[in-house]
């Protein structure tokens, strides 16, 4: 999509090669592979050069760095939990993938977040391994939510590393997980959880 400036999406089935090999090494090298390319379409395109994404709608090239860094990041840490372990991100990551999450929920054509919280409902969530910039505010909007990097009196507020609010917000840990701190209306944290799914 990017090497082509594809502003609609491709037939995903059409992708030269685009079909992970069957064998873990051969898959693994294919992953690794698919990384590179990515960084040398985004430097040929241009960064700027806007194509086709998942929101439907054209953004700049570079925002597929991003999306896929962010993605790849939440499911590192899916097979770190899988093998009973504590996923452990650098916290300016594990931020920038909940502030992309929350960007995404919002940008979406499809209204994703409507009905996450409840009407005058809030989320407080704060990371507390950073020391400016893990803090972010959600409220109920009309037609779904809005958030800003407040710090606010809200219906429940998370706390935990940033790694912990991150997969909070994924759905990979639960509120009663020991890494984490909530306060207030647990059930408004749950609906939040519920009605949007990674």
């Amino acid at each position: 999509m990017i090497g082509e400036r594809a502003t609609e999406q491709l037939d995903m089935r059409a992708v030269p090669e685009g079909k992970r090999p069957a064998e873990p090494e051969a898959a693994a090298r294919w992953l690794q592979q698919g990384a590179r390319l990515l960084l040398a379409a985004v430097d040929t395109t241009g960064p700027e050069v806007e194509v086709w994404t998942t929101l439907g709608v054209p953004r700049p090239a570079r925002w597929w760095i991003r999306r896929l860094t962010n993605e790849i990041a939440v499911h590192h840490a899916d097979a770190v939990l899988a093998l009973g372990r504590s996923p452990a991100m650098d916290p300016g990551l594990a931020a920038d993938a909940v502030e992309e999450w929350l960007e995404l929920l919002t940008a979406a054509p499809t209204g994703r977040a409507a009905g996450a919280l409840p009407a005058g409902g809030a989320l407080h969530l704060h990371a507390t391994d950073l020391s400016a910039g893990g803090e972010w505010t959600v409220r109920a909007s009309t037609p779904s939510i809005t958030w800003d990097r407040e710090h606010a009196t809200t219906t429940v507020t998370a706390r935990g590393s940033a790694t912990a609010v991150l997969l909070l917000l994924m759905g990979r840990l639960h509120p009663g997980h020991p890494g984490l701190e909530i306060d207030g209306d647990t059930g408004v944290l749950t609906r939040w959880i519920e009605h949007t799914p990674f």
